[in-house]
């Protein structure tokens, strides 16, 4: 505890303490990181986080955000804690990858559900930086998690 104070800058840490440590810090190359600094201060909140992860679903053209699909998606989204933003790629006029790419790093946006008709998307753009779900086959070979209906199931639903 002494050192997360020492390097938080909190009081209740002697100037001598708080100097070696923080040389021992810099001898190790110890860097602190924000992502651990505001998941921590989370914890010691016990207040709900004032961000969430965004997350972008992804289609060709206008969606309604009555769509029954995106709908469901988006109610599923915001009980997990996550917001979904409707996500139309016509919407970009033609944008390379790395454009697509600042663009949703830049909102925020850490995870992406790919809509089945979203052909269109840059598929040069470095998908390691989203998690990433694709409805359907999607037509190309992205490792991705897929969803997709259940035709057999379908099936039997509708003949019962």
């Amino acid at each position: 505890m002494t050192v997360s104070r020492a390097l938080r800058g909190q009081t209740g840490v002697a100037d001598e303490m708080r100097h070696r440590i923080e040389q021992a810090a810099d001898e190790l190359g110890y860097r602190r990181s924000p992502l651990v600094g505001a998941f921590l201060s989370h914890i010691r909140s016990r207040r709900l986080p004032a961000t969430t992860c965004n997350l972008a679903f992804v289609h060709p053209g206008p969606l309604s955000e009555s769509n029954p699909v995106f709908r469901g998606a988006r109610e599923r989204a915001l009980e997990l804690g996550y917001q979904l933003e409707n996500f139309s790629l016509e919407d970009l006029h033609g944008a390379k990858a790395p454009r697509v790419q600042e663009i949703l790093l830049s909102r925020g946006v850490h995870g992406l559900v790919l809509h089945p008709r979203a052909t269109t998307f840059p598929l040069t753009m470095d998908w390691s930086k989203f998690s990433l779900v694709v409805i359907g086959r999607f037509g190309m070979e992205l490792q991705a998690h897929r969803v997709s209906r259940a035709g057999f199931d379908n099936l039997i639903l509708c003949f019962e």
